[in-house]
């Protein structure tokens, strides 16, 4: 192997980590904006993917409600959600409170990004896979 295709690999093998991390830091500018828009929007019963709030705290206003005299609860198993997420659906409803046509692009690149499964690349049409950045906000104002 020649020097020159060694370098080529050595950029190439350095660059894929580093477009990983820019990918994060951008969604989690993105997500902090978003969060500051839209966190006083939200339902005050609603715990999941909020700031300062968690499930010992959910629990918490259940017992208080079943001292009330409430005798339901429901409850959601989100990742079903997060799988069945319809992008066109999540992005027009994102466009109600972003009207910057470039961040709205940039978030839908983000969530159509390949995503590398069972040894090959694909590139989801809908869902919204866990461990990004910007899912927590994306999907409570979706929910």
């Amino acid at each position: 192997m020649n020097s020159k295709s060694t370098s080529e690999h050595t950029q190439s093998s350095l660059a894929r980590p580093l477009r990983t991390v820019i990918d994060r830091l951008v969604q989690q500018a993105i997500a902090q904006m978003l969060m500051e828009e839209l966190e006083p929007k939200f339902l005050p019963n609603s715990y999941a993917y909020r700031p300062r709030r968690s499930a010992d705290d959910a629990i918490l206003e259940v017992k208080e409600n079943a001292d009330k005299g409430f005798e339901w609860v429901v409850a959601l198993d989100l990742s079903k959600f997060l799988d069945a997420v319809n992008h066109g659906k999540m992005m027009q409803v994102l466009s109600d409170t972003i009207k910057d046509g470039r961040v709205i692009l940039l978030i839908h690149r983000f969530f159509r990004a390949k995503i590398y499964e069972d040894g090959k690349y694909t590139k989801p049409t809908c869902g919204m896979p866990q461990g990004r950045p910007l899912l927590p906000v994306c999907a409570n104002n979706l929910l």
